[in-house]
Formats: structure tokens, sequence, C-alpha cells
């Protein structure tokens, strides 16, 4: 009876060991900050007339990243959700004068997003994994 009891809370530790790092710890390395010539949401340009679409496909906040596609996905609160399961979430982040590059790894799929500022007003967007075509977005 004692060994099975010893195994139990042997077992227990290490369980409790074993478990996901706490959130201020996760915090930090989800932390999504694009700079505050990138903050507010941008719509593609076509280029026909000086009206952009008016289907919004990103919006940045000081501290979240959000595609818009029908609905609203922000990656700060679902890398916060998905941190409470254990799932490991890494992000990457390059800030310069007139880029802001952003890679979002959770598992092994991952999403990067590169922006390059053409004026305040707009940007260019490219997905590298997609190839090397270059999208025209306006702010609005």
């Amino acid at each position: 009876m004692k060994k099975i009891l010893l195994l139990s809370l042997t077992l227990a530790f290490s369980l409790i060991s074993c478990s996901s790092p706490d959130s201020s710890d996760n915090n930090s390395t989800t932390s999504i900050n694009p700079p505050s010539w990138m903050q507010g949401t941008w719509s593609i340009d076509y280029g026909y007339d000086d009206e952009p679409d008016l289907t919004p496909l990103f919006k940045f906040k000081n501290n979240d990243f959000c595609v818009l596609s029908g609905i609203e996905i922000c990656y700060a609160e679902y890398l916060k959700q998905i941190s409470k399961t254990g799932i490991k979430a890494e992000i990457e982040q390059s800030v310069t004068e007139n880029e802001y590059k952003l890679s979002i790894t959770t598992q092994s799929v991952k999403a990067t997003y590169n922006f390059y500022r053409v004026s305040s007003n707009k940007i260019k967007y490219n997905n590298p994994d997609a190839g090397s075509v270059f999208v025209d977005l306006v702010k609005y």
C-alpha cells in the first residue's frame, strides 16, 4: 500500500512539474507590438480610383494584430487562449522606420507578414511564403 501511495505522489508531482509555464512567461514571448505608423485599419487599394476597397484586411493596435476576413481574428487574444492549453507560440518581429515584419508560429505552423511604409496612409504588404506578390494597402 505504501508503494502505491508513493507511486501516486511521484506521478502527481511529475505532472505538476511538467505543466505549461505561467501566463507572465507566455506574455513575454507572445507580445505583439506594431510600430505607431502601422496602427489603424488597412484596406486593399486596387488603384482604380481614389477610393480603397471598402473591405478592411488588417487592423493594428498598439499591442495586437488582427486579420479581417469576414470575421475579426486578433492574435493577442488567440495566443492568450492557446497558451492556456499548453500549445507553444512564438512571435518574431522586426521594426525599422519603414518596415514591419511579423512571424507568428504556433506548434509547427508559421504565418509571416511583411509590411513596408510608402506614406503615412499607404503601405505595401507581402507574404513571403506566397511568393513575391505585393499588395497596396491604404489606411481608412
